[in-house]
Order: C-alpha cells, then sequence, then structure tokens
C-alpha cells in the first residue's frame, strides 16, 4: 500500500488527499512549498501499517533558514517522527503535538536534488533517516523510539521558501521496487544487470535458427539465405539428417557463409555438432546454409537436413 504525489498539476493549496494538520501547503510551479512556521501534513487518503517510509525529493533549499522532509507514524494531534535537511544539517527529530526534539543529527551538507527518505520498522522500532545526493553520496542516521506506533506517512516544511517535489510513502516493502517515478534523462548504466518480473534482460541475447531443409543430398548444394538485422556471433552449428548417411566413405557437409567466411561441419553420423565456435558476422549480411554431399560412396544418401545455428547479438 503506498501513495504518490508529484504535485504537477495547477497553483494552490496541496489537495484533498492529504491532511493539514499545522500551518499550511500549496502547489507552486510544480512543487510545494509551506506558508511559513511549522508546516505539517499526512496522507490520509490510505490506511498504513506501523513498518512504513516516507521519500522526497528535495527541489530547492533556503540555506540554513528552512528545514525540509518526510514524516512517519504522523497524527493529527501533532505526533511522528521526521527526517529534515537544510544546507548543513541531517535531522532525525521525534514530534510531541508539533513539537520536534532531536533523536540525532548528522553535520552534512544539503543541497538541491537530495532524496530525503525516512523508514520506521514497527517490529523493532528503528528509524532510518537517509539523504542521498546527487553524486550518490549516501548519509544515514538512525535512532530507536516506540513511542508511536500508529499514524500516516507525511511531508513537514519549517519555513516558506525552500520547495519539495516527487513525494512518495507507504508501507514498508523491499527497497528493489521503486518509491518514485523515474525521469532519466541520461543513459542508464545498470551494473547488475536488469530483470522484469523473472526475466533477465541481457545486452547480448542470445537466440538460434533453425532451418529444414528436405530432399536427398548430392554434389549441389541445397541452400537457405538467412539475413541478420544485427551484428551477431555465430556460436555453434548442429546438423541431423533423417537418413544416416550409412556406408559413407565422405560424408555431407553443411556450411554457414556470407561469401567471405564460411562455417563448415561434416556430417559423421545421424546428428553432429561443431561444438563451440565464434564467428561474427555484420547486420546485413546474407547468410546462406547449405548442404551438400561431399563425394559419391553411400549405399545411402542421406536426406532432409535440419540445422540449428546457435547465435549472439553482438
Amino acid at each position: 500500500n503506498s501513495s504518490y504525489d508529484n504535485f504537477k498539476r495547477a497553483n494552490g493549496a496541496i489537495g484533498s488527499n492529504w491532511t493539514v494538520t499545522d500551518g499550511g501547503f500549496n502547489v507552486s510551479s510544480n512543487a510545494v512549498i509551506g506558508t511559513g512556521g511549522v508546516n505539517v501534513a499526512y496522507w490520509s487518503a490510505n490506511l498504513f501499517a506501523n513498518s512504513q517510509f516516507a521519500q522526497v525529493a528535495v527541489a530547492s533549499l533556503n540555506g540554513t533558514t528552512d528545514f525540509v522532509g518526510v514524516q512517519v507514524l504522523m497524527s493529527a494531534t501533532g505526533n511522528g517522527y521526521t527526517c529534515l535537511e537544510n544546507s548543513t544539517t541531517l535531522l532525525l527529530q521525534k514530534m510531541t503535538a508539533f513539537s520536534g526534539a532531536n533523536l540525532t543529527t548528522s553535520s552534512t551538507a544539503g543541497a538541491a536534488g537530495d532524496i530525503l527518505r525516512l523508514e520506521v520498522n514497527g517490529a523493532t522500532a528503528v528509524l532510518t533517516c537517509t539523504r542521498t545526493a546527487n553524486n550518490g553520496t549516501i548519509t544515514s542516521i538512525t535512532a530507536t523510539d516506540n513511542t508511536y506506533t500508529s499514524g500516516s506517512p507525511g511531508l513537514e516544511h519549517f519555513g516558506s521558501v525552500a520547495t519539495m517535489d516527487n513525494w512518495s510513502g507507504g508501507n514498508l516493502h523491499p527497497i528493489a521496487q521503486f518509491d518514485a517515478e523515474q525521469d532519466w534523462t541520461k543513459l542508464q548504466h545498470f551494473g547488475q544487470g536488469v530483470t522484469i518480473a523473472s526475466e533477465p534482460l541481457s545486452a547480448s541475447p542470445r537466440a538460434e535458427q533453425n532451418i529444414f531443409l528436405p530432399g536427398t543430398l548430392t554434389s549441389t548444394w541445397t541452400a537457405s539465405t538467412w539475413t541478420t538485422d544485427k551484428a551477431v556471433t555465430v556460436t555453434r552449428v548442429q546438423v541431423q539428417t533423417k537418413t544416416p548417411p550409412a556406408g559413407c566413405s565422405t560424408n555431407a557437409v553443411v556450411r554457414l557463409t556470407d561469401g567471405t567466411t564460411p562455417v563448415n561441419v561434416t556430417i559423421a553420423g545421424a546428428a553432429n555438432d561443431s561444438g563451440s565456435i565464434s564467428q561474427n558476422y555484420a547486420a546485413g549480411a546474407a547468410l546462406q546454409l547449405v548442404v551438400q554431399m561431399a563425394a559419391a560412396g553411400c549405399t545411402t544418401r542421406p536426406a532432409d537436413a535440419n540445422v540449428v545455428v546457435q547465435y549472439r547479438m553482438q
């Protein structure tokens, strides 16, 4: 159970999904801003478990004058926990009747673009306040407090100049699930790979071509043409014939070629395998897959060849 607000709407009051319990919040230029003094609001459109999170992007700061951040387990009477920052300090506070008391602090510089996240584990009463900076630097402070065990995720702003954006909050779940909408304007590099549902994605996906060439094999090549859309590396060629080449002194041959760099596999039995190979072909290459009987001498000529070409994208 989670919720999200990117504040991308007309300027005005924060909206009906929020309950403002102290001060006020307004949407201004697709961000949210307090009206002065202590401003507190919690998300009241859903009910939440006691293990929950709240997260927000800091759109702008006002030096050391304003504090902005998120809250968890917030009640209408002004009780809960809050994670706040200004340009010099990160605070983890317990709020009682809208008055904050520090649980722990960190003297680290905040800046526009920071992501502030507050988590509370209902089973252990551990609170974790985390700032993730634009450059990837992470600062976390923790405390344990079991004074409050119910409430909702929310927002806090002490002041009226700094702004916040892309708020999300809800029941705590594995961090692998995104809590905020992602708007990527630059190429992303995922060193650990990417999985959608249970299916991993690869920069070099593997595939195979399965080609059936009917008819009796003679000294004339039986052919099929495969045009590659992308550059590929052929990694294995396997051949099987319907009739074994019984009594052959010279066996049938399958050839994969772009006219320049052929891969030949000699048929020595009913099924044959080139083994692991690495043969590169450019995008747009017209690859011929051809099969022939290399020479006479078979009491029964092989027929109906089935060829599998394994490859991967370059």
